[in-house]
């Protein structure tokens, strides 16, 4: 039965922090990359180096999913070549995921999008008449400034 080294990356805008444990979970190292291609490209040939060192046919990479800063190097380790030696499965699990993820999170945004603008149609306004301000924009503008009476030149046309 061969090895299998764990990679944990954390990711950052500018930084990501990475530390490999072997599959007795003891800690191999830990480093930190930039998050951009010669990062990706830095960090794939530490994990290429430390499976070697351990004689590893199994690499696990678990990374979280923040904001979009995770994406482009899922994809870098997902299409690296010096990575296709070794089983690759969590990669592509934590890709999928991420997916099913942001799609879920497109849905729920959809149908909030439909209440506000539901809920818009009960309050007495124009600035969804406005090119480029829809509902969400005019909900959040009238959010934003409560009730217009309060100000002394409401009616004020300019």
């Amino acid at each position: 039965m061969g090895k299998t080294l764990f990679v944990g990356i954390d990711i950052g805008s500018d930084t990501n922090v990475v530390r490999i444990l072997d599959d007795t979970g003891e800690d191999v190292c830990g480093f930190s990359v930039s998050n951009d291609l010669p990062g990706a490209e830095r960090l794939v040939e530490r994990i290429v180096a430390e499976a070697e060192l351990l004689d590893a046919d199994k690499v696990k990479i678990g990374m979280e999913a923040t904001n979009l800063y995770w994406w482009h190097l899922s994809q870098a380790l997902h299409e690296a070549p010096e990575l296709s030696a070794f089983d690759r499965d969590a990669v592509d699990v934590t890709l999928a995921m991420s997916l099913e993820t942001i799609r879920f999170f497109e849905t729920q945004q959809k149908k909030i999008d439909q209440v506000i603008a539901k809920e818009l149609k009960a309050i007495p306004q124009t600035l969804d008449t406005v090119p480029g301000i829809g509902p969400v924009y005019s909900a959040d503008i009238i959010a934003e400034i409560g009730d217009i009476s309060r100000f002394k030149n409401h009616k004020c046309p300019y």
